[in-house]
Formats: C-alpha cells, structure tokens, sequence
C-alpha cells in the first residue's frame, strides 16, 4: 500500500467534499447523518483557506492511488491559556479502516502538534463506538470525561467520551515561553 499523508491543499476542496460525504454515509457515529449538511466545494474551499491562515490548525489528508481515503483535522486554541492543547478528529472510508491508515493521519498530526508546542491533544468518541475508543487507547489517549446524553443516534440518547493525550512538560526554566506567545 502506497499512502500518503500530507496537509490539505485548496485544489483538494471537490475529492474532499466526495470524502467527507462518503464517511457520513458509512459511519454510524458521525457527529452528522447523511445528508444532514449539503457541503459544497465553495464551503469547503473557504474552510480550506481557514486553516491555510491559521497556523494551530492543519487538515491531514490520505491519499492512496489518487483518491482520498481518510482525514484528520487538528484544531488549535486560541488563548493563551490553553494555547498548549488542541482538538483532534480523525476518519478513514470504512473499506480501510484497521489497516494503519488512522494511525498514520494521527501520527502524522500529533508529530505536526509537536513541533507547534502542543502537549495536550483532545478527541471525543461515542461511548457505543467500541471500535473508536480501541483505536484511540491504542493511540495513547485516556478517557478523562464522559458527557452524558451527549448524542441521540437510533432514537437513544448516547454518552460521548472525552478523551486525552498529555505529553510531559516537565519542569519550566527560565527563558520557556508557552506556545503562541
């Protein structure tokens, strides 16, 4: 297998928009139902150029044979409190899922958060989803919270779980400066 993991490019805003149709119709955790969102290449291109302005912000993309398979999306804080942290979600077309793609998008994001300072990654995951939350403890993460009734999906009020990865700071020394500041 010949994947690719690299940041989203404007020119990949239509091979998104198919993506992202594609998981919402394949998961059954997804934070939206089929069709629920009508997205267009327009909205996307403009959320594109969002996170191309934003440097605590990155879409990962992964490509295999030309086609897009999967995503991960890192979503920076914007304050100085919590400048360290940021919200990770990730998603792969079911086909080829349990193949190593997810940990390679993930991989490759948390090594970008790195590298901007973050020591804390977020995620959240349906309390139901087994598979899910298998694949984040694999990842490092830990469950931190629950919030309770969070998501209706086949007419029952479902838990999500708040999840966490915390990479050690240590001790601050004179001179360390908090990231974004």
């Amino acid at each position: 297998m010949d994947l690719i993991i690299r940041p989203i490019r404007e020119s990949d805003a239509q091979d998104y928009v198919r993506l992202m149709e594609q998981i919402e119709r394949e998961t059954q955790y997804g934070k939206f139902e089929p069709g629920e969102r009508i997205p267009s290449v327009e909205f996307y291109t403009s959320k594109i150029q969002q996170v191309r302005a934003d440097e605590y912000d990155e879409i990962f993309l992964a490509i295999l044979d030309g086609q897009l398979i999967g995503r991960a999306k890192a979503e920076g804080k914007p304050s100085r409190k919590s400048g360290h942290c940021l919200y990770l979600s990730a998603c792969v077309i079911y086909r080829l899922q349990r193949q190593g793609v997810g940990e390679s998008l993930v991989r490759e994001a948390e090594e970008w958060a790195k590298q901007k300072g973050i020591t804390r990654i977020e995620t959240s995951v349906v309390s139901q989803n087994r598979t899910g939350v298998q694949f984040w403890r694999k990842m490092g993460y830990q469950i931190e919270g629950t919030r309770r009734n969070a998501f209706c999906l086949f007419e029952e009020m479902m838990d999500e779980y708040l999840m966490a990865k915390v990479e050690p700071v240590g001790v601050r020394v004179d001179g360390w400066k908090f990231p974004r500041w």
